[in-house]
């Protein structure tokens, strides 16, 4: 279903399909601009980190969460945004011993 389709043509074809809202700025490659009241715009962003591409598991986990971060805060940063919290997302391996996360 998405071979030879871009990054862009992907988010457009998720956002078809589940009908998403239009956004003042984005979905993209870094963030969107969304409304949401009260507060009026939010920057909404999320990446993925996968093992074996983004990290190795013999990095330790605050150096994984480290990264996490970072790459995230910067695409606030680059839509002009300041953070305000954060979600955390993990696909956690079957057999990652308990001991790994600290």
């Amino acid at each position: 279903m998405t071979e030879g389709l871009s990054e862009a043509g992907l988010i457009a074809v998720v956002c078809e399909a589940c009908g998403a809202p239009r956004t003042p700025i984005g979905p993209g490659d870094d963030a969107a601009l969304v409304i949401a009241p009260p507060r009026g715009r939010q920057v909404v962003t999320t990446d993925a980190l996968v093992e074996g591409v983004h990290f190795l598991r013999a990095h330790p986990p605050e150096a994984l969460g480290w990264k996490a971060l970072a790459v995230n805060l910067s695409d606030v940063a680059a839509m002009g945004a300041r953070p305000s919290a954060f979600v955390l997302s993990a696909a956690v391996p079957e057999g990652l011993p308990a001991a790994w996360w600290g």
